[in-house]
């Protein structure tokens, strides 16, 4: 597969002489880069706190930051991704850059590479470097995850579910492809089979916003109304801005009555540009919310 590297092609004219200054030549410039091979331990982070995001802490630095968590211990790969959260896309690569003579063979690296790609949504490149990773280490579950947040970032949900399970056939212990998974089965209306998979995540973390959430629309879509707020009211309403918790939330509400309270939720949702744009929309035409 023909790949991008971080180098700069310099242009040279097809007549004349040149001269070459060698001056700062030295010999450790010819002498081979160490090569970093690929270690399980680099896809986990060790120190990091955020109860919010607690299930899939060591996993995912993306659900870490957006849910306002800290990263104590920062490894390269800590510090790009925390770079591409923040969209300081410079900084990233140039970090990245320093360190790719000694990652050429390390999928984690060329798996960093894709997925910063993939927050500042330049598809093609994304899809390149995150290939390269799975060409390096076709059982590296981490870039068939990503591959399956691309895909449905893309609405394209068939090939977001065979990343996903292929992701946990590789690694069946891995949990945030379980999540990701979970969340497009709810998309298909799976509630059960979207259950199955978030129980284990929600027995080991009891706080995780997100796992809850999920586990309340799936109760949900069953129309069981007690059993989705067992879950629902374990989230601070400092949430329900973000239309993914603000409508499982208003939706709550409706079902129990409470029908001014849902539409005082869905009035403060921050209108969406993306995924929830279209349902947000017709909800709130449902319950009678201008906006």
């Amino acid at each position: 597969m023909r790949f991008l590297v971080f180098a700069l092609l310099v242009g040279c004219a097809t007549s004349g002489k040149k001269t070459v200054d060698i001056g700062n030549v030295k010999d450790e410039d010819f002498r081979p880069v160490k090569q970093i091979n690929y270690s399980s331990r680099s896809d986990f982070n060790q120190k990091v706190q955020s109860e919010n995001s607690e299930a899939t802490n060591d996993e995912s630095i993306s659900r870490l930051l957006w849910f306002d968590g800290e990263i104590e211990d920062k490894t390269i790969w800590a510090e790009v991704a925390e770079l591409c959260y923040e969209k300081e896309f410079d900084s990233a690569f140039e970090l990245l850059k320093l360190k790719s003579r000694s990652y050429t063979k390390n999928p984690a690296y060329w798996n960093l590479v894709g997925t910063c790609y993939l927050r500042k949504k330049e598809r093609r490149l994304a899809l390149l470097f995150i290939n390269k990773a799975i060409d390096l280490n076709s059982r590296y579950a981490p870039a068939y995850n990503n591959l399956g947040v691309m895909y449905l970032n893309e609405n394209d949900y068939p090939r977001a579910q065979i990343s996903f399970e292929k992701a946990i056939r590789i690694d069946n212990y891995a949990k945030t492809p379980r999540l990701n998974l979970a969340s497009l089965f709810l998309e298909y209306g799976l509630f059960q089979e979207a259950r199955s998979l978030l129980i284990p995540l929600y027995n080991s973390s009891k706080k995780d916003i997100q796992v809850l959430n999920l586990m309340g629309v799936s109760y949900l879509m069953e129309q069981d109304i007690k059993r989705a707020q067992q879950y629902l009211t374990k989230i601070s309403n400092s949430y329900f801005e973000r239309a993914e918790f603000g409508v499982p939330q208003a939706m709550l509400a409706w079902g129990q009555g409470k029908k001014d309270r849902a539409k005082d939720i869905l009035e403060d949702i921050d209108q969406e540009k993306g995924h929830w744009k279209d349902y947000l929309a017709r909800l709130q035409k449902a319950y009678g919310v201008k906006i």
